[in-house]
């Protein structure tokens, strides 16, 4: 019995042993920031200007020893565009009376990332690329108002623009490491949508993908 004993323990020193050294390789976060985006079009859209949202949530890594991680994020995801409308004047010139409508489109975004950190100094750098796997939970235009020339609305189009957005993603960052389990990151992120916002039932006709840039702030703890 003292025998299963001992050899019971020696395998929980060496499982426990084991978890500590897989840990260090492992960090959650917590990131958050603003995301700068526009619609790249084949004519429609165009011309159009950035819509600046935020983008917030939490992160997952895991290092494998050689500077190479993988990693994976759950983010709140801000994006779309402005377009702005001038009104003709009475001789029929465009007047400088503008209005500027707002096209929201909300995501839930799963990012998935390999990527690489230059060594393990206070202060180092990474860079990372991947797949931004995205599902619409909310979109709507918001159109302005104007006098009696333009009543201002805002139309829910949630259940109209493609659900479903894949893009591409590349980002660089820095780390300043205030402790081996506490580091503060931030990070450029560029990301271009390889599918379209329309559809048979929304804008068929046309083509239209997001692209940006998202800013990031964020901490990060080994686990």
């Amino acid at each position: 019995m003292s025998y299963n004993k001992g050899k019971f323990s020696i395998t929980l020193l060496f499982v426990i042993i084991s978890w500590s050294a897989i840990a260090q390789d492992q960090f959650i976060s917590l990131k958050g920031g603003l995301n700068i985006t526009k619609i790249q079009s084949d004519g429609l859209f165009s011309p159009n200007d950035a819509r600046k949202g935020f983008v917030a949530g939490v992160g997952y890594e895991y290092h494998l020893g050689t500077g190479i991680f993988l990693g994976a994020d759950l983010l709140y995801n801000q994006r779309g565009y402005t377009n702005d409308a001038y009104f003709m004047s009475d001789n029929g010139s465009s007047s400088k009376e503008k209005v500027t409508f707002e096209y929201d489109y909300n995501y839930i975004s799963i990012p998935l990332k390999v990527g690489y950190k230059s060594g393990a100094t206070k202060i180092s750098a990474f860079g990372n690329v991947g797949l931004v796997p995205s599902i619409l939970v909310y979109a709507e235009i918001t159109e302005p108002s104007l006098g009696e020339l333009l009543e201002g609305k805002t139309t829910t189009i949630t259940k109209k623009a493609s659900r479903f957005d894949l893009a591409g993603m590349a980002e660089i960052g820095g780390i300043l490491q205030f402790s081996n389990e506490i580091h503060l990151f931030t990070s450029v992120a560029f990301q271009h949508s390889l599918t379209s916002i329309t559809n048979d039932n929304y804008f068929s006709e046309s083509k239209a993908r997001h692209y940006g840039v998202m800013l990031t702030l964020g901490l990060k703890k080994s686990i």
